[in-house]
């Protein structure tokens, strides 16, 4: 077998285990802006995407674990001020919250270096 084939193997199979796994972000589901760009790069067969965020505003109320923190908004657009209000509306005045605002994001799989530095 040449390294050529082993590679499209090893890399086929990592894909295939990558576009059947479970999907284990909050939302469940790949963030409706980017899924048509998310189902472009999985159908080419060089690459598959790992994990994507279109984007989003969040407000978290910490906690000393991550897992138990409280997402108080979560929103893959622009918030009003009224929305961050009603978001806020059921902490306690002296409660901490973080305000995040995270970019777009996607993480891709390439077959190789050649098809790293094509990526569409």
């Amino acid at each position: 077998m040449t390294l050529r084939n082993e590679q499209k193997s090893d890399f086929d199979r990592m894909k295939r285990r990558a576009l059947l796994k479970k999907d284990k972000s909050r939302a469940g589901s790949i963030d409706e802006p980017i899924r048509e760009l998310i189902n472009f790069i999985n159908s080419l067969d060089d690459y598959y995407t790992t994990s994507s965020c279109s984007g989003r505003i969040l407000i978290i109320a910490p906690s000393g674990k991550k897992k138990d923190s409280q997402w108080l908004l979560v929103k893959h657009a622009p918030v009003s001020a009224g929305e961050v209000r009603d978001a806020l509306s059921s902490l306690p005045d002296s409660g901490t919250v973080w305000f995040r605002v995270e970019s777009f994001i996607v993480h891709v799989g390439c077959r190789n270096l050649d098809a790293a530095d094509h990526l569409p």
